[in-house]
């Protein structure tokens, strides 16, 4: 990519991290006041994604400070994918909240989510050395893409039929199937970006993920938006 790019990345990440801290922090004192795991798992939802972020932030900051992309760049950047899948594997506990979920079906998902975190630990997912062929690397992304876009289905359809199903909380749960919905064309966007390196992708990936975000903070706060609004 341009350096260009890696600037306006910076801007755009930075930006993203301030808005994340902002519902986390929110999302924290909601669970200190309440004391509901649902909430808890929002909160390491947000938690870890905002790691993730701070590691991609870096890694575009050190391309921007180079001139270049660096080792230390592609490092990074692989290295966030490790909350990543931490964030997913913390929004799989935080549907299973919301409604029958089959445990055995949410432990191997969760099962499966630490093993593709621990695959991101090896070596050769660093390796930066070779510029063309097969590499190992591959694996990894098509691993994390494809677990990503079975989980978010499952739970963007999960979502979608508890909403259609109630006639109480229709509005939370429209909201938290469509941040599922959009974080499911976010692994989408970004595999696209993985094959293309085509930096209008990253950039829509980065929308996504602030749209997906938003709409899983609306589903915690419309019912104490509805409740406040009725008491008026």
């Amino acid at each position: 990519m341009l350096i260009i790019y890696h600037e306006l990345m910076v801007w755009i990440v930075s930006a993203l991290i301030l808005i994340l801290i902002v519902f986390f922090a929110s999302t924290l004192i909601t669970f200190f006041k309440q004391k509901k795991r649902v909430t808890l798992y929002l909160t390491l939802n947000y938690l870890t994604f905002i790691i993730a972020m701070v590691f991609f932030d870096t890694a575009h900051f050190s391309a921007v400070l180079n001139g270049m992309t660096t080792d230390f760049y592609f490092h990074s950047s692989m290295f966030a994918n490790i909350f990543v899948m931490l964030g997913i594997i913390t929004n799989i506990l935080f549907h299973s909240k919301f409604g029958q979920v089959n445990s055995t079906t949410k432990v191997l998902k969760v099962i499966f989510g630490f093993l593709i975190t621990g695959w991101l630990f090896l070596p050769f997912n660093y390796d930066v050395g070779a510029t063309s062929g097969f590499q190992l690397k591959y694996l990894t992304y098509l691993f994390m893409s494809v677990y990503g876009i079975i989980i978010y289905i499952g739970i963007t359809t999960s979502f979608l039929k508890m909403a259609r199903a109630t006639t109480q909380s229709k509005r939370q749960l429209f909201a938290l199937c469509i941040g599922s919905l959009i974080f499911l064309l976010y692994f989408i966007i970004i595999a696209i970006f993985g094959i293309t390196q085509i930096f209008v992708f990253l950039l829509i990936s980065m929308f996504c993920l602030f749209g997906s975000f938003f709409c899983y903070f609306l589903g915690i706060y419309l019912p104490k938006l509805k409740s406040k609004s009725e008491k008026q």
